[in-house]
């Protein structure tokens, strides 16, 4: 019995740190941009504010993802969509067609009435084959809208002492619980702060320590991940063996 124990144990203890490495190894980028086999990737620099009430031209290339070649505008058709977030919901602003200036590189004007509201905008570059169905590219990117087009310091300064403080305390809340558990021989008490524990790793390792991810805090995420699994699977089977001897 105690052989099997220590085998169950050692195998979820590897399932967790499995998992942790997968997810490491596909992490997805702040900037998202999603390439079709064969297709076309989408390059555009990324302004991070845009000044209110004013025109904006934005500019991008296409690239044939095999050979990594800029497409020219021959049997290629571009098109970028502007969205306004206001919480968690977006609206729908403009759209328009992108222009190719007869050497590599794409552009869409936008009016400055697009621009008339502050706060966070989406952009959705859009790009397709005329000649190959189903080949295409898309990218979006995020940028803010503000009263002088440069961001706030302060006030993003501000929002990440915030969200850290947050989750200091939140991560400090469970390893007490842990501790608690533990201590007072509470087997409940330990599976479910060190369950807690593995799913704050889980966040960290997608979205690093808010506001800040690296790949410091995401061997942080997995050792947290690895520690709150192996107690979370100790304490149940301490659980099972108590509950078993009775």
């Amino acid at each position: 019995m105690e052989k099997h124990k220590t085998i169950l144990l050692v195998f979820c203890s590897l399932m967790f740190l499995l998992f942790s490495f997968s997810n490491v190894i596909a992490a997805n980028p702040h900037t998202t941009a999603s390439v079709t086999n064969n297709g076309l990737i989408i390059e555009s620099p990324q302004p991070d504010a845009i000044a209110q009430n004013q025109n904006y031209t934005f500019y991008w290339y296409v690239q044939n993802q095999t050979n990594s070649a800029f497409m020219n505008g021959t049997g290629i058709s571009c098109a970028i969509e502007l969205y306004k977030f206001t919480g968690f919901n977006g609206l729908h602003v403009v759209s328009a067609n992108g222009v190719f200036d007869g050497v590599e590189e794409w552009s869409a004007y936008i009016g400055k009435g697009n621009f008339s509201q502050t706060g966070k905008y989406v952009e959705r570059i859009k790009c397709n084959s005329t000649i190959n169905t189903g080949v295409g590219g898309i990218s979006t990117s995020e940028f803010e809208v503000t009263s002088d087009g440069t961001t706030n310091p302060v006030e993003q300064n501000n929002t990440n002492s915030n969200q850290l403080t947050f989750f200091i305390i939140l991560l400090t809340i469970t390893i007490g619980l842990l501790i608690f558990g533990i201590a007072a021989h509470d087997i409940s008490v330990t599976i479910f702060a060190s369950f807690a524990m593995t799913m704050i790793g889980l966040y960290m390792l997608n979205n690093g320590i808010p506001p800040y991810r690296t790949q410091l805090s995401q061997w942080i995420a997995i050792i947290i991940i690895f520690v709150g699994g192996y107690i979370s699977v100790k304490s149940a089977l301490d659980y099972f063996e108590v509950g078993g001897s009775q």
